[in-house]
């Protein structure tokens, strides 16, 4: 190669960050579904995650393997893969337009170039080595493609779209049976009684916009791995100050649950394929 050919190739420094945080991204995500698969009731959530944080870093791990490598001789553009082989060569006189998109993630701002030719497109970062340079050259008398800009754009935010919708539903499809039976009315033919003592002390917790949705979780001796919620309509039926002074550890207490819940996870008599540790009480006793 001459003095006057431009190369242009990822900064190394870019591509260890890519390829360390594939690997963290992958490691997380083996490790939330190792801990969703091995836990008796695997949470949804967790898998969830765990699937989406392993998918994301194999993308990026296998992302080094498409990258390409340019090589500006005079008017000749050399197109290599990774590992150096020439896949393309491409005169500049046959480069007929280009476009450039500006793009930031939280650590760093830049620019992609896409030349385009009859035959094909190749896209240079601005993270490559040379950037500059070879865009100058490449891009000197071509047309801009402002078509092809917009339909970028088009599409991002068509994805960002389907993005949100898909976690609108998944939110929906989690929260709305809650909403739904909010305030249903549920007969003692649907309810399923269960003793324990008490294990931890009492909290009054709060959610939701300024705090003013209440609520306790009780723990449980008997079932450890399940924390019992008293909220809504039954924890403002309940008198708080008569919690404050009687649940103690210790304290034995009666619970009403959903016969449903309470086959599912309690007795495990009815498939259950994710087990949210929650359960919902409809009535709280105290029996001593």
């Amino acid at each position: 190669m001459g003095k006057q050919d431009i190369r242009s190739e990822i900064n190394k420094s870019n591509l260890a960050i890519l390829v360390g945080g594939g690997i963290l991204m992958l490691m997380l995500g083996l490790f939330l579904l190792d801990a969703a698969f091995n836990d008796e009731y695997p949470d949804f959530i967790t898998l969830i995650l765990g699937f989406f944080f392993a998918i994301i870093g194999l993308l990026v791990l296998v992302q080094p393997l498409f990258i390409k490598r340019f090589i500006l001789i005079t008017d000749l553009l050399i197109v290599e893969n990774v590992f150096g082989t020439e896949k393309e060569r491409i005169k500049i006189s046959e480069i007929e337009s280009y476009k450039e998109i500006k793009k930031k993630n939280k650590n760093q701002n830049w620019r992609d170039l896409t030349i385009y030719t009859e035959q094909s497109e190749h896209t240079i970062s601005s993270l490559n080595t040379n950037y500059k340079k070879l865009r100058k050259k490449l891009i000197k008398g071509k047309k801009r493609n402002v078509y092809a800009e917009k339909l970028w754009h088009y599409k991002m935010n068509k994805r960002y779209g389907i993005g949100f919708l898909i976690a609108g539903l998944t939110v929906f499809y989690l929260f709305m049976p809650a909403l739904i039976n909010k305030n249903s009315v549920i007969n003692s033919a649907e309810l399923s009684q269960l003793k324990g003592i008490v294990s931890s002390p009492i909290e009054i917790k709060t959610s939701g916009k300024r705090g003013r949705n209440r609520y306790i979780a009780i723990e449980l001796e008997e079932h450890p791995k399940f924390k019992f919620i008293l909220g809504g309509f039954n924890f403002k039926a309940t008198k708080v100050s008569q919690l404050k002074s009687n649940f103690k550890i210790g304290t034995a207490i009666e619970l009403d649950i959903l016969t449903e819940q309470y086959e599912k996870k309690i007795k495990k008599k009815q498939h259950w394929t994710f087990g949210i540790r929650l359960l919902v009480l409809e009535k709280l006793v105290f029996t001593e």
